[in-house]
């Protein structure tokens, strides 16, 4: 049963799920500090001012990005968990029911994002990000 082609399979299409949505993660924050270092260069370069909303929008919308992946990432990675606890376990009807074409997140997806929303890894990074534009654009100003 652990060594069944569809198990591996399985196995491979959560691997690379996660894989993906933390590849997707990454490039939202490098997405985000190139945008808002961009739109900082931009206008220490015009002499201009512009308000600090402006520079959060960017932020804003790249950290929702940036939740959403991390959440889909922990459910997948729950899922991962569960599926081989339950090879360990040697449940037989875990692998009569596999459908590698269906593959779902485990638990409520709202939950999971509740949770991302409070990572060191989103939040963090946002935050400081914000910080960081907020000093930096009153020191101009």
């Amino acid at each position: 049963m652990i060594n069944s082609p569809a198990v591996h399979l399985h196995l491979q299409m959560l691997q690379d799920v996660i894989s993906r949505m933390a590849a997707n993660s990454a490039s939202a924050k490098t997405w985000c500090i190139t945008l808002v270092s961009a739109i900082l260069v931009l206008t220490i370069e015009k002499n201009s001012l512009i308000p600090f909303y402006f520079y959060l929008f960017p932020i804003v919308l790249f950290y929702i990005l940036d939740v959403y992946y991390l959440a889909y990432e922990r459910a997948f990675r729950e899922e991962y968990n569960q599926f081989v606890n339950g090879l360990e376990n040697q449940k037989d009807n875990l692998v009569k029911e596999l459908d590698v074409f269906k593959i779902k997140p485990v638990g409520n997806i709202w939950t999971w994002r509740v949770k991302s929303i409070w990572s060191f890894s989103t939040t963090g990074f946002y935050a400081l990000l914000a910080v960081f534009v907020l000093v930096l654009g009153c020191s101009f100003s």
